[in-house]
């Protein structure tokens, strides 16, 4: 009789620890949908050559004028420089959490933390940053600094940043490279990405009481390139960094190359146009049908 009892408690125990939700483990990339489609050991996004050669420079044109480098406060929206964050030129100075591939519909890989814990109701998500990433000025990043991002953007900070606290329950350092997300019930299934694509500052290199002020000061970031020269509202130069610490993560290998990359500015379209006509651009964006031809 007593073995079958311990035997019937043995299986009750078993039975209600299976019915337990199950703790999630870090995993290299995560997805809107599924699962990511790169295995954890991939070793570069499939579009880029890994073997690219480095060196030479660029120039892109752009229409307008800037007169600050801080791309995350309200004051100088539409003029603020090029290339700090930048969805066509690349986050050349800032970088976020995760990085997306955009060979999938929306999935995010390891950068500043090399993996990370999302339950499955996506109330929370756990970040772990990568012990290699660095600023610019050698300095490690940290879980204070992600912590003094998201409160610096609330705030300080411009919309779409300084509205993503409103969102989040908690914040907390959970360890040495660990911080952890909590969400209240505004969040929906893809905050967890839009939380781990916001990029990331260093708490050591900003005063919060003057992060809303303009600045022309090339600032510390830990992304492949750092700022040159400054010339205001006609020409920023980016130079990239030779002790980059993420130029062998898997996420960022193959892109980067350009030892020089330059942003000048015009003041209007025919002006950029004609600069493209002599070899200044790279590129050029024109949509005028008419215009291209000529």
């Amino acid at each position: 009789m007593d073995r079958v009892l311990v035997q019937l408690i043995a299986a009750t125990s078993f039975l209600a620890l299976s019915l337990l939700p199950a703790e999630s483990e870090p995993k290299h990339g995560i997805a809107m949908q599924g699962e990511p489609a790169l295995p954890p050991d991939y070793k570069h996004f499939d579009y880029v050559n890994p073997d690219a050669p480095k060196g030479g420079s660029v120039t892109y044109c752009v229409v307008g004028s800037f007169d600050n480098l801080n791309p995350f406060i309200l004051k100088s929206l539409r003029t603020t420089a090029r290339g700090m964050i930048d969805t066509v030129y690349g986050n050349l100075v800032f970088e976020p959490l995760m990085q997306r591939n955009y060979n999938e519909p929306f999935s995010l890989y390891g950068l500043l933390a090399e993996s990370a814990d999302m339950d499955q109701e996506r109330k929370s998500i756990e970040f772990h940053l990568n012990p290699n990433a660095k600023w610019s000025d050698g300095q490690p990043v940290t879980p204070e600094d992600v912590l003094f991002t998201y409160d610096v953007f609330m705030d300080k900070g411009r919309p779409p940043y300084s509205d993503r606290m409103s969102m989040i329950a908690k914040l907390e350092k959970t360890g040495e490279h660990s911080v952890k997300f909590t969400f209240n019930d505004k969040a929906n299934r893809e905050f967890p990405l839009i939380v781990a694509l916001t990029p990331i500052v260093p708490r050591h290199a900003f005063d919060k009481e003057t992060f809303d002020k303009t600045t022309l000061k090339p600032l510390i970031g830990s992304g492949p390139y750092t700022v040159d020269k400054v010339l205001p509202g006609q020409r920023i130069v980016f130079k990239r960094n030779p002790d980059y610490w993420g130029k062998d993560v898997p996420s960022k290998r193959g892109f980067d190359n350009f030892d020089q990359v330059t942003i000048e500015y015009f003041l209007n379209a025919n002006a950029k146009t004609e600069a493209f006509k002599k070899g200044i651009c790279a590129l050029d964006d024109e949509t005028d049908p008419v215009k291209r031809e000529r």
